[in-house]
């Protein structure tokens, strides 16, 4: 796939310049599902300003050019493959007994026929893509998508009475280390180096009041296990915490494990994210947080004010939908409303077109918690659960101002006044004058 994002060699054989991708819409099926995540990842770092969104479907389809498609090629394809091409070139089977009866009764040549008379006059088909397949779209250039991420926690350490336990920064990071591979102490010795990653152990926190020092097995002692950990770099440019998940080594270790991508480094780390490849995590905020339903639904009002608030000097065109499935369409033990994100979108946006659908993992910006800022997101794309990921064609307002009049028409009585108007009256006594009909 990243090699198809690169542009063909010229007629004089030197590689052309590759476009300037800013957008993709990716998808995966079938086993094919396994490999996403690695995708992303690579495809994050050879385009780190790209905005990456979709998620993991049961099937999905792609438009395939039918130029060059000979009828021998149709003759070596089975019925039901025939089938398939028919449906996918437009061609109705139909829905009833008989009509499916009619059509098994066809031969093969007949089949082969019915397929070459619609692909000689069709320049696509639609493939369905089921097994197992990666697919989406490369945006290049000035591309009006942006990207809002919506996944919602509350704070085991923030108890004030009453308060809605939004993430806090109570603790601070005492101790930790960052390890690479190649290191004294590091834990995955003996891993291929291409895939060994850095990572950071964080030994100690600080409460920020008391000054109190806790490991991880105490904090998880006064607390429980939570869902996610929440990490703010004090200096950072994100005013959210970063969420991941605790590792399964971490209570062994008595330290939390957090692990980068293999290969990063310096050169390579997003320094949008609390977690650097250069930099220790001591001094950055860190809390415990769970994933509640009261907690999802509050974060995505949240995410709808704040969006309608940051785009009231533009327009929305139209929105792409990545919902887990856990959130949707039906209401759930933790969402306890039908297709809850959908409906939240429509009652802000009622006039704005969203279509998308539930995903078995979606893939967008990492998800942040707690208030933001700016709640658009970019880089930092990853494979993640629980989520309602957009996709946002947004672009700036256009209002004419109070003494300008237009007419929007092409209707050719208009285009007929306008060359008129323009050029002369059309009439040969005019040299100048350019003939209506041009």
């Amino acid at each position: 796939i990243l090699s198809q994002l690169q542009p063909p060699n010229s007629s004089s054989g030197t590689r052309q310049e590759s476009p300037d991708y800013q957008v993709f819409l990716l998808y995966s099926c079938g086993e094919e599902a396994s490999f996403t995540e690695d995708l992303v990842t690579q495809l994050q770092a050879a385009y780190p300003q790209s905005t990456i969104v979709g998620g993991i479907c049961s099937a999905g389809y792609c438009s395939v050019p039918t130029a060059g498609t000979t009828r021998s090629d149709l003759e070596h394809l089975s019925s039901p493959e025939l089938t398939q091409w028919y449906k996918g070139l437009g061609g109705k089977v139909g829905s009833t007994s008989s009509d499916r009866a009619q059509w098994a009764s066809l031969t093969k040549t007949q089949l082969v026929d019915r397929v070459w008379d619609l692909v000689q006059s069709r320049p696509y088909r639609l493939r369905l893509l089921n097994e197992g397949a990666i697919f989406g779209v490369g945006l290049a250039g000035q591309v009006p998508v942006r990207s809002v991420v919506s996944r919602g926690v509350q704070s085991l350490t923030n108890t004030t009475a009453g308060a809605e336990r939004e993430p806090t920064r109570t603790f601070c990071i005492h101790q930790a280390s960052l390890h690479r591979p190649g290191d004294a102490e590091y834990l995955f010795a003996g891993t291929d180096p291409e895939q060994a990653p850095p990572y950071h152990l964080v030994q100690s926190v600080r409460h920020v009041e008391t000054g109190k020092i806790y490991t991880p097995r105490q904090l998880q002692n006064t607390y429980h296990q939570p869902d996610f950990i929440g990490l703010q770099r004090a200096d950072g440019p994100e005013d959210g915490f970063d969420l991941h998940m605790p590792h399964p080594l971490s209570f062994n270790l008595n330290a939390y494990l957090f692990l980068l991508n293999p290969g990063e480094n310096s050169n390579s780390s997003n320094k949008k994210s609390a977690l650097s490849a250069h930099q220790s995590l001591e001094g950055s905020y860190m809390d415990l947080l769970d994933m509640t339903g009261p907690a999802c639904l509050r974060d995505m009002d949240q995410t709808m004010a704040s969006l309608k608030e940051q785009t009231q000097k533009e327009d929305i065109l139209g929105a792409i939908m990545v919902s887990c499935s856990a959130r949707g369409p039906a209401a759930s033990s933790m969402l306890n409303e039908r297709m809850a994100d959908a409906t939240r979108f429509a009652q802000t946006f009622a006039h704005v077109p969203c279509l998308g659908f539930y995903a078995g993992g979606e893939i967008g910006p990492l998800a942040l918690a707690g208030k933001r800022r700016d709640i658009f997101r970019q880089g930092q794309a990853t494979l993640q659960g629980f989520t309602a990921v957009f996709a946002l064609f947004i672009v700036p307002k256009f209002t004419l101002s109070a003494d300008c009049t237009a007419l929007l028409n092409d209707d050719p009585v208009h285009v007929q006044q306008f060359v008129r108007q323009k050029y002369g009256s059309g009439d040969n006594s005019n040299n100048s004058a350019m003939p209506v009909e041009a």
